[in-house]
């Protein structure tokens, strides 16, 4: 059997129209439909954000006095460490003085006095006296330099001095130890 229409063209153009109407409409509709679930989705994982973020700052507020005493502690062994390694230093240091002076003494010659003994940095000393004459301090200097504990023996300045009615000489050195 054969299908006529009999419609008029014009009314066939207007089906036609009508059907993609509402195919745009339903493809706006659906897009709309899809932001308006996006939107949504969107404030609920904000709003489930904000949620967990005030129940993290009531966590910080509760653990806050925990946190400054924390730090307290935490300055307090720095303190204490700081205490620890002069108390090390200074133990292991003890005994290079011990040795120090008792080679000193050893050097010691007739008409030597010493006054100070300094260390400005390191191994570096820095030794002050006085003496009764030049060969005294020349005779305390070589038994330095045949020490094995002192080099680099050498005299920083000499001054003429009166002590009472003796002349004598006030002098400084400077040598390094190998202890």
């Amino acid at each position: 059997m054969t299908n006529i229409n009999l419609m008029p063209p014009v009314l066939l153009a207007k089906k036609k129209i009508q059907w993609r109407n509402i195919l745009v409409i339903l493809v706006l509709s659906s897009f709309v439909i899809v932001i308006g679930f996006l939107w949504s989705n969107q404030l609920l994982e904000i709003k489930k954000k904000e949620e967990k973020l005030e129940g993290l700052k009531a966590n910080i507020a509760k653990l806050q006095p925990y946190l400054s005493e924390i730090r307290t502690i935490e300055l307090e062994i720095e303190e204490l460490r700081k205490r620890l390694g002069i108390i090390t230093q200074l133990d292991k240091d003890r005994f290079i003085w011990a040795k120090l002076f008792d080679q000193m003494t050893n050097c010691l010659v007739q008409g030597v006095w010493l006054e100070s003994l300094t260390n400005p940095m390191g191994k570096d000393l820095q030794i002050s006296g006085k003496a009764m004459d030049n060969f005294s301090i020349a005779n305390y200097m070589l038994k330095l330099m045949e020490s094995q504990v002192f080099t680099n023996v050498n005299i920083a300045n000499i001054n003429n001095i009166t002590i009472g009615k003796y002349p004598a000489r006030s002098f400084q050195l400077s040598c390094t130890h190998n202890i």
